[in-house]
């Protein structure tokens, strides 16, 4: 399933959506969700018994294993410390809205393949995991959904031809060009209902007054999301 984004000024700025869940036959769960240029294919194994040393006896063991865009000859990338550091949020974020608790002595395994990256990474990890557990049927106590927003230095857009929200000169939903023409950015991560942010991760220098402004442009962004997921998956059960 996929869309091109209009409505609200904000959200009508965001890059065409795409999901495409079930893919993978072998696994659980699983989709591909795209933010412009930008895919990731998510694969959730489990519950299913877990080994050992990883086995919890009140609730779930959550593992993430993030793996690179294959290079030329068809090899993930190497392992690295922003995939390190990816893999514990994503963990985190999980940890957070799945019903581990449903499932004692258990592990849940997710792997999180990039296929492309334009921008927006790992809000669209992010995305691409939610689907993923959508499509297994685990139990969530509520949705997630996650949006990037980059900012230049100037306030209110003036001079900043890449603006594309008319409040505070930032881009929502960037591209990897955008994102590296300015000079901050900031990934929010929300829950549905209540709009509770469950991951916030920033890179480079913000005011405290323009990282409020870009949170709160994230959030409301993040709502085309619940949108998105609500029609998509409605749509694979019609």
């Amino acid at each position: 399933y996929q869309r091109r984004v209009h409505g609200d000024p904000i959200q009508s700025r965001m890059r065409e959506l795409v999901c495409e869940a079930g893919l993978l036959s072998r696994a659980d769960g699983s989709c591909r969700f795209a933010h412009g240029n930008t895919s990731i294919l998510a694969a959730v194994y489990g519950p299913s018994e877990a080994r050992l040393r990883r086995e919890l006896i009140d609730r779930s063991a959550i593992e993430v294993v993030v793996r690179q865009k294959f290079d030329a000859l068809g090899q993930p990338g190497p392992a690295s410390s922003p995939a390190k550091e990816q893999e514990n949020m994503l963990q985190n974020i999980v940890e957070a809205i799945v019903h581990t608790q449903l499932y004692p002595r258990t592990c849940i395994s997710i792997i999180v393949q990039v296929i492309e990256d334009d921008g927006s990474l790992f809000s669209t990890m992010v995305n691409a995991v939610v689907g993923a557990l959508l499509d297994a049927g685990v139990a969530m106590s509520c949705m997630a959904a996650a949006v990037s927003v980059s900012a230049g230095g100037g306030e209110k857009g003036e001079g900043n031809s890449e603006s594309n929200t008319p409040n505070c000169g930032c881009v929502v939903d960037p591209s990897a060009e955008q994102e590296k023409a300015h000079d901050a950015s900031v990934m929010v991560c929300v829950q549905s209902p209540g709009n509770k942010i469950l991951a916030c991760k920033t890179a480079g220098s913000l005011s405290e007054d323009k990282f409020f402004r870009l949170v709160a442009d994230a959030t409301t962004a993040s709502q085309t999301i619940f949108n998105f997921f609500r029609t998509s998956m409605r749509s694979r059960t019609t």
